[in-house]
């Protein structure tokens, strides 16, 4: 649960943990993920700011943040030029089938 920039966990009252800017969507694209039942590979990083519209806004040197992802071995930056957050779902799931596909999996 979310609460004025605040992240509630469910039956943890006593967590509290403050957002800063750029957080939102990160946070939001593994939970709209998680809902869609879209894996999120870790080689993904997110910058920017989430509106309540869902609209995904720059944030201040997003270009530094976008290479230095790069550096530290992020494959693919999810920023503002998704312009949504569906949009960025959606960016997240074409990265994501065109490099895995469930024949890929080996069974247990």
């Amino acid at each position: 649960m979310i609460d004025n920039g605040a992240l509630l966990p469910n039956g943890l009252p006593q967590a509290r943990a403050r957002l800063s800017a750029g957080q939102g969507v990160a946070i939001a694209i593994a939970v709209a993920g998680s809902i869609q039942q879209i894996s999120v590979p870790r080689t993904v990083a997110a910058v920017g700011e989430l509106s309540l519209a869902g609209e995904i806004r720059p944030v201040t040197q997003s270009a530094q943040r976008r290479s230095e992802a790069a550096r530290l071995g992020y494959e693919q930056v999810v920023d503002d030029r998704s312009k949504t957050l569906r949009a960025a779902l959606n960016d997240v799931r074409a990265r994501n089938t065109s490099r895995r596909s469930d024949r890929d999996i080996p069974p247990f």
